[in-house]
């Protein structure tokens, strides 16, 4: 499993992050979305799923990432 922490722009309240979460649950071991830092800690497995990946799930939802 890797880690990585990535920095999400577009959120306007805690229900965006819960979205965030909602769309990564199935498809990482763990992710946690802090709507106040504006940031996401992400633990996956990168056999499964791809850092490109995730990033574009997250932007297919509208948000941005770095």
């Amino acid at each position: 499993m890797e880690q990585m922490t990535l920095r999400i722009s577009g959120m306007h309240c805690k229900s965006c992050a819960i979205l965030i979460e909602e769309e990564l649950k199935e498809k990482v071991g763990k992710v946690i979305v802090s709507f106040e830092k504006g940031r996401a800690q992400i633990e996956f497995d990168p056999g499964k799923i791809s850092e490109k990946d995730i990033r574009k799930a997250i932007k297919s939802l509208g948000y941005g990432v770095s």
